[in-house]
């Protein structure tokens, strides 16, 4: 057992079979509905992270990932993806620079495939990419008042714009730093190394409900952010997963890893499917990567691939999934599964039309 999840077994998290997710902290249906109303702060370390670091970091990732490493800063993290030349998508995550390396943290499964894939490229280069999912603590806080808690709690402010990034450096808090992430309500990812990020944690305990992670992904689920683990990693191109329109790609950039067909399908071409999130009553928990059939209009049909799911705050499940546009557009956003249950399209926090 890492020490930071030592010290989060101490605070009452109780861990799944893998040692590194947290189901929840002693009392599920209580920190379930605080989510409702409530800020909430979970650990991610089930998440996985890679440090790239040498002289030429920058460079080298500046030729991989489809994000402008040069707008990555002190103060400006960004959400980037990895292709292969084909464009489908092989790993994507919030990319950050702290302690003059630069940080991916992408779904931990997805982390072995990523580094061999990354140092069958590096060559000559200066450039060292290492696991580092254990080395650097970070955990998620978040909620209606998350951005006055900061203020209040810490005396720090939280960035107001995505992936903005904030370093502090009062005493007890140093070398920790603040990025917000895009969800409904003021979300802070909090980096740092022990035992500040320790202090930090308890610092926020003090409004904050820490809660286990299916509760936490709710929020990227509620905004239609997708992930991209093992079991659908080189599956999906870019532009089904949205990811133009969630900010993750530079097409003003250099040459990347399927960098051409993105860009064709970008100036050339049109989406006939999307990612988008839908709502039904039934109590389901699909595969990702699953594919599931539903009926609309004038006995009509299509296939909705699975992308991620989680039961919904009041009743049923959220999902996210690949759609028709079409389909969609022709079923006025209800869909009927083979047992009667409803399937209703939702709005997500971005849109995925001008």
């Amino acid at each position: 057992m890492t020490l930071w999840n030592a010290f989060l077994t101490q605070q009452g998290a109780i861990f799944n079979s893998d040692n590194q997710t947290i189901a929840h902290f002693g009392a599920p249906e209580i920190e379930r509905h605080v989510m409702r109303h409530g800020a909430v702060m979970t650990s991610l370390a089930h998440t996985g992270l890679i440090r790239f670091s040498g002289d030429d970091a920058k460079t080298f990732l500046q030729s991989q990932l489809t994000q402008d490493v040069n707008l990555i800063t002190t103060a400006q993290a960004q959400l980037a993806a990895y292709c292969d030349p084909q464009g489908h998508v092989l790993g994507l995550g919030v990319l950050f620079l702290y302690k003059d390396a630069y940080y991916w943290q992408v779904a931990r499964d997805t982390l072995p495939a990523l580094l061999k894939r990354f140092k069958m490229f590096i060559l000559r280069s200066k450039v060292d990419c290492e696991d580092f999912s254990d080395l650097l603590p970070r955990f998620g806080y978040a909620g209606i008042h998350a951005a006055q808690d900061i203020v209040v709690l810490l005396n720090e402010k939280l960035p107001e714009t995505a992936y903005a990034q904030h370093s502090i450096e009062q005493e007890g808090l140093s070398d920790i730093i603040l990025i917000r992430l895009p969800t409904a309500h003021p979300c802070a990812l909090c980096i740092g190394t022990l035992p500040n990020i320790a202090y930090l944690w308890d610092k926020l305990e003090t409004n904050g409900t820490p809660v286990g992670r299916s509760d936490w992904d709710l929020m990227d689920l509620a905004f239609g952010l997708p992930q991209v683990t093992a079991a659908n990693a080189g599956t999906t191109t870019a532009h089904l997963f949205n990811l133009e329109r969630l900010g993750a790609i530079n097409f003003k950039k250099g040459c990347y890893p399927g960098q051409e067909i993105i860009a064709r399908m970008q100036y050339r071409g049109k989406p006939t499917k999307r990612m988008m999130r839908f709502h039904t009553l039934a109590p389901i928990a699909p595969e990702v990567g699953s594919e599931l059939s539903v009926s609309y209009g004038d006995n009509r049909s299509q296939s909705l691939t699975v992308v991620r799911s989680g039961a919904d705050l009041n009743e049923g499940t959220l999902l996210l999934a690949i759609a028709s546009i079409k389909g969609v557009e022709d079923a006025q956003g209800e869909f009927f599964m083979a047992d009667g249950s409803s399937w209703l399209l939702e709005p997500m926090g971005y849109a995925l039309a001008d």
